[in-house]
């Protein structure tokens, strides 16, 4: 049977109409800004209800801040006060982060000036 795509409706010549799948936005995440001074925030589109974690090491690997949150599924912010686990503020240098989820993993570095 043919089939005709027209404004993302599907139509089949029996006159039956269905829309589409959602459309599922590939998982992102950036680090706004980079380096930072004050804090930056981790700027993430993923599918709604999806957990996440944070961890955030410092250059000799030693874990220093874990967040965990879910996702809304819109574009979320995910602000890090360069604070530790402990509430102390971090000092200047390099320190890695890994993100992961189902949806995603990604390791990365946050310059903090």
């Amino acid at each position: 049977m043919a089939e005709v795509f027209a404004d993302d409706i599907y139509l089949d010549y029996s006159g039956t109409e269905e829309k589409p799948e959602s459309k599922i936005l590939s998982p992102k995440i950036n680090l706004q800004p980079n380096p930072c001074t004050n804090s930056t925030n981790f700027v993430l589109t993923l599918p709604e209800g999806t957990e996440f974690n944070i961890d955030i090491f410092d250059a000799l690997g030693r874990e220093i801040r874990t967040m965990n949150a879910v996702s809304s599924g819109n574009q979320d912010f995910i602000n890090w006060d360069r604070k530790n686990n402990h509430g102390l503020a971090v000092s200047t240098g390099v320190y890695l982060y890994r993100f992961t989820s189902n949806a995603i993993n990604q390791t990365g570095k946050i310059v903090v000036r």
